[in-house]
């Protein structure tokens, strides 16, 4: 009898809860679906114990079985977003002086890379490159010398943009970049890109208004913008890759994610990339893992 009235009181709550919900915070019927089950998996756990006794450490508790039975960080962080909501909810009522859950901590979210240009994608662009080098205009010859640097450096948009003439050193065939916090770093230029750079240099030179110091110029001479170079990459991976989003920064994770896939170190990719910390770095091992995943499921003769 005691257990029943106790589930009745849980019951009369959470139904007193979930009116708030629907019909002051207007929630969406996804949301209500998905905190009904969070709570009432909560109430089975505890045996419908008195939601107005539960304390911070069985919330805890509950938090860590939920964590140690391996449910996505997405589907926790869930969870105890409806037991905070609730119990919030009942404070705010004066059911309960204190909030049990106001201390539960979100797990973190693995961070995700977003699909990035294939190898023999980019692989294409040699080709236009090879088309426009030789009989095309100036803001062809630049546009396309944006992209490769782009891609063969991994450098920010902003690292591009703010490159002057003086940045390139062709003795030992390096870019000095100047980056967030203002750091600065050295990063390598192939053959290939030299040669890119050698003759958009040239082109550069022959522009009425050639007195800025900037490395890539409109053709009236003023320094490139953020917009402009954002168009220029879209545009250009738009003709050779399906991918969903076409901007600076796809190339510049498409630049660690295969050198990681050729057998680079992540120590070197973090310089390269300028990051200060290699947890920045680590997230390029992500696509590198479903890689050998791959692998591993077709070669495997247990995986079959």
């Amino acid at each position: 009898m005691i257990g029943y009235l106790l589930f009745m009181t849980n019951q009369l709550l959470l139904n007193e809860y979930f009116a708030y919900l629907q019909s002051l915070r207007n929630a969406s019927e996804h949301t209500l679906a998905a905190y009904k089950k969070d709570l009432s998996d909560l109430g089975e756990y505890f045996d419908h114990q008195d939601f107005r006794k539960l304390t911070g450490r069985q919330l805890r508790h509950y938090v860590s079985q939920l964590s140690a039975l391996r449910l996505r960080p997405s589907t926790v962080r869930r969870k105890i977003s409806a037991f905070k909501s609730f119990f919030k909810f009942l404070k705010k009522r004066g059911v309960i002086h204190s909030n049990p859950a106001h201390h539960l901590t979100f797990p973190k979210l693995p961070r995700k890379l977003k699909d990035i240009p294939r190898e023999k994608e980019l692989k294409k662009l040699q080709d236009i490159v090879e088309q426009i080098s030789q009989k095309g205009d100036f803001e062809s010859v630049r546009n396309l010398v944006i992209v490769e640097l782009l891609y063969c450096t991994g450098l920010r948009r902003q690292e591009l943009i703010d490159l002057t003439v003086e940045s390139i050193d062709f003795y030992s065939n390096t870019i000095r970049v100047r980056g967030k916090g203002n750091k600065e770093r050295i990063v390598p230029v192939n053959d290939y890109l030299r040669q890119l750079l050698e003759k958009y240099l040239k082109m550069r030179q022959e522009l009425d208004n050639c007195d800025h110091s900037a490395l890539f110029l409109t053709k009236k001479g003023k320094k490139v913008s953020k917009t402009l170079v954002y168009i220029i990459v879209k545009s250009y991976l738009g003709a050779v890759s399906e991918v969903n989003q076409k901007s600076p920064h796809m190339l510049r994770h498409a630049f660690a994610t295969h050198l990681l896939n050729r057998g680079a170190d992540l120590m070197s990719i973090k310089e390269l990339l300028g990051h200060s910390s290699l947890a920045a770095t680590q997230v390029y091992t992500q696509n590198d893992l479903q890689k050998l995943k791959s692998v591993y499921n077709r070669f495997h003769p247990r995986s079959t």
